[in-house]
């Protein structure tokens, strides 16, 4: 009985360390979403050019 207690212990253990090293994780892509979006949201203000002449290549592009 004492090595089934020790291996829940160590199960919880492990599903402890688990849970704190994913929930860093997560909030390390939470930044990095932020950071996208927030660069997203500066080329949306930058000034904007009409395109005059657009020449296309590749497959079908005379279309």
């Amino acid at each position: 009985m004492s090595d089934d207690c020790c291996q829940t212990n160590k199960n919880e253990q492990i599903e402890n360390e688990w849970e704190i090293v994913h929930a860093r994780f997560r909030e390390k892509e939470k930044q990095l979403t932020r950071a996208r979006d927030e660069l997203n949201a500066e080329r949306r203000q930058l000034p904007k050019k009409e395109v005059t002449n657009l020449r296309l290549s590749g497959y079908d592009a005379a279309r």
